[in-house]
């Protein structure tokens, strides 16, 4: 989590670095970004790890429980 989208390229890169120390990869279609409060700007913002582009969603599953971005 992080406040500022300008910050969430850098949690993305912490991802990307302790997944490879672990062996483990980014698969794109199973993770999504969820933008709280987001201005026009942020609407469209395209983050990327490495040649994955991660997509924005307004809903996505957490233990087994909806959480769902209130417009």
């Amino acid at each position: 989590m992080t406040e500022l989208a300008d910050n969430l390229l850098s949690l993305l890169d912490v991802i990307d670095w302790y997944g490879r120390d672990f062996g483990m990869r980014f698969i794109s279609e199973k993770s999504k970004i969820m933008v709280v409060n987001r201005s026009d700007d942020e609407k469209n913002l395209v983050q990327r790890l490495r040649e994955n582009e991660v997509q924005q969603t307004d809903e996505y599953m957490y233990l087994g429980k909806w959480m769902t971005l209130v417009k």
